[in-house]
């Protein structure tokens, strides 16, 4: 369930401690600089809890705006990586814009889901009005929040412009100054110890590796979805689906942009209609093309139908009613 709260530590406190370290020039500029928007990848060592990695990969938009099929490689350096490694890991993609320090009508979220098998894409998350989101679009893009206590943190194992490497000693106590790490945020390191941002979030967010991992042969796959608020949103409105991120055993990272190709999966003829169903993911739409002649140019092949998958479903149909010879049939995305 989506719920809404507001920060959990006080901005207050946080500006007074950091006028008093530049007065007194006992705390460098962190290189690393989150900006609402921007899309983080999270790494921890569930085995062993001393680090946390934090990228940021750029703004959102980068991501939504991409064609299907387009690849982003996350970017990250080797020494950075190697802090939290491959084997054990658990990380999640996350984005927001904080209604209250944007507008008040936002609270836009974008998440990571974690697939349980390769090539079997997740269900989608679910959205709602801003009143139900602001808690996670705080945790993420809030004063304090994940993205500006990375900004904070800074200058203490690794810190470049898009990488900063957090200890968690130090940095995961409720009601601290020093900002907290990506694993307090998350939940694992207070009251919850489940990956659902402490209970502002609908589920676990992370995808996590086995201690074999490096050697298994196999990368493991996380779904990303667009989870936009908004004033009548109902609630549970099933999230847009964007693409997937994609964890390699050799520790590199890329973002694969969607939807993949929707599937046939049956053609069933009832007299003169033929239903063709196939796989769908959320928040995409879906037309059917057929053609009597296999040798003509696809773009001249007409839309028979089209629908909108709107509530999240993993297959829909379509039909087309025919009484003549043979039929040849594509199903397009958009």
């Amino acid at each position: 369930m989506l719920t809404g709260s507001m920060n959990k530590k006080s901005s207050l406190i946080r500006g007074t401690v950091l006028v008093a370290a530049v007065l007194g020039s006992i705390s460098a500029q962190a290189q690393f600089v989150y900006n609402s928007g921007d899309v983080l990848v999270c790494f921890r060592n569930a085995a062993v809890p001393v680090y946390d990695l934090i990228v940021d990969a750029g703004p959102v938009n980068t991501f939504t705006n991409l064609p299907a099929g387009s690849k982003v490689t996350i970017g990250y350096t080797p020494a950075a990586l190697a802090k939290v490694g491959t084997n054990n890991v658990a990380w999640c993609a996350c984005a927001a814009y904080y209604g209250f320090l944007n507008n008040p009508s936002t609270d836009n979220t974008w998440m990571s889901r974690p697939r349980a098998t390769l090539n079997t894409p997740t269900g989608p998350w679910v959205s709602g009005n801003s009143s139900s989101m602001s808690g996670i679009a705080g945790d993420i893009d809030g004063t304090p929040s994940l993205g500006n206590d990375a900004t904070y943190i800074g200058n203490t194992v690794i810190d470049t412009t898009t990488n900063v490497v957090e200890t968690e000693a130090g940095h995961s106590t409720p009601g601290q100054v020093t900002g907290d790490c990506y694993s307090y945020w998350v939940g694992v390191l207070n009251q919850s110890q489940i990956a659902n941002f402490n209970g502002d979030f609908q589920g676990v967010v992370e995808q996590t590796t086995a201690a074999n991992f490096s050697t298994s042969g196999q990368p493991v796959r996380s779904d990303f979805y667009q989870l936009l608020s908004k004033a009548n949103t109902p609630a549970n409105t099933p999230g847009k689906y964007l693409g997937y991120f994609e964890f390699s055993t050799n520790g590199a990272m890329t973002y694969i942009a969607g939807p993949a190709a929707p599937t046939v999966t049956a053609i069933a003829r009832s007299g003169t209609t033929n239903m063709i169903s196939f796989t769908t993911v959320s928040g995409w739409t879906y037309s059917l093309l057929a053609t009597n002649n296999l040798t003509a140019p696809r773009s001249t092949w007409p839309v028979i139908g089209s629908t909108l998958n709107s509530a999240g479903l993993s297959s829909m149909s379509l039909k087309d009613v025919s009484t003549n010879g043979p039929r040849f049939y594509i199903i397009s995305v958009q």
